[in-house]
């Protein structure tokens, strides 16, 4: 399973570096007040290390919540 797992982050990160790569050109970012012109190949990234980062934080706390009800059982 961590195999299958493996794969298939490699897959996806290989995925989106190559979409990023192709999207090099400038969009304008709205983000809040302020508008942002940044390379697409920037938003992407960001957008992919960001989302990475809420499924890592949402994973801890899951493992962190079952190991917390396995210990008071």
């Amino acid at each position: 399973m961590s195999r299958l797992r493996f794969y298939a982050g490699a897959l996806l990160g290989t995925l989106v570096s190559v979409f990023a790569l192709q999207n090099l050109q400038d969009v304008q970012v709205r983000l809040f007040l302020w508008y942002l012109e940044l390379p697409l190949v920037v938003v992407v990234a960001s957008a992919t290390v960001i989302g990475a980062l809420w499924a890592s934080l949402w994973l801890a706390v899951r493992r962190r919540r079952r190991a917390k009800l396995d210990f008071d059982v």
